[in-house]
């Protein structure tokens, strides 16, 4: 069962005021969107009531829920577009990386679905059109097609790698790297190019592919090694 939660005005507040002013996309628990419906759903039938009555008391308690109303419903809608853009950007490094170094745990089940469909997108267009591009081919076609299936040509082996590859004087692609070093330990993990990564411990410096190691450096858990 859902955790009940307690929604006021306040706590919107709250929540959106943290989603505002830091990075990482925040934790809700769990039921949240559920809460707010129900908050909704309170406020709506107190504005009901308050229409019936006739008084001058009546009427200054309308204009005030009303206002109230139309300000949650601002809130709502920024706390989720904040969201959203969180969102967006993890399924973007995501598809540049590996999924085993994104930390979605503060993401609501809703929002993973959102996630997991937008990561299949990039990897959709970064195979059917990147990774042809750069292999000189022609692009696939089925990428605008809202059916698209990932045909035996994408399926992930060796041979595609999901890393953006860099292109060496002779001409050969291979991966982009960077010299980091990490500021805190970093455990093993699997990139998209079927390649084992670390463990990594603080203060060892190693090149690093330059999607993944974008993600080190904007976590704060490594800097770039000039």
């Amino acid at each position: 069962m859902d955790k009940e939660i307690n929604i006021a005005y306040e706590t919107l507040f709250e929540l959106l005021r943290r989603e505002k002013t830091r990075e990482e996309i925040q934790k809700i628990d769990e039921g949240f969107f559920n809460n707010v419906i129900g908050y909704l759903n309170e406020e709506r039938e107190l504005i009901k009531k308050l229409r019936i009555k006739q008084d001058l008391f009546a009427s200054e308690e309308l204009r005030k829920a009303e206002i109230k109303d139309e300000n949650v419903r601002k809130i709502i809608r920024e706390l989720y577009e904040k969201r959203e853009r969180k969102i967006i950007n993890l399924a973007l490094d995501c598809s540049r990386t590996d999924s085993s170094i994104i930390d979605t745990s503060h993401l609501l089940k809703e929002e993973k679905v959102f996630y997991e469909c937008i990561v299949e997108l990039f990897n959709r267009f970064r195979k059917g059109l990147l990774f042809n591009l750069l292999r000189g081919e022609k692009i696939d076609e089925n990428i605008c097609y809202k059916d698209f299936k990932e045909n035996e040509k994408f399926e992930e082996d060796s041979s595609i790698n999901l890393i953006e590859p860099g292109v060496e004087g002779d001409g050969l692609i291979t991966e982009s790297l960077i010299k980091l070093k990490f500021a805190s330990e970093i455990p093993k993990f699997v990139g998209q190019d079927m390649k084992e990564y670390g463990p990594y411990s603080a203060g060892q410096i190693e090149d690093i592919p330059l999607a993944i190691a974008d993600i080190f450096l904007k976590s704060g858990n490594a800097e770039r090694v000039v």
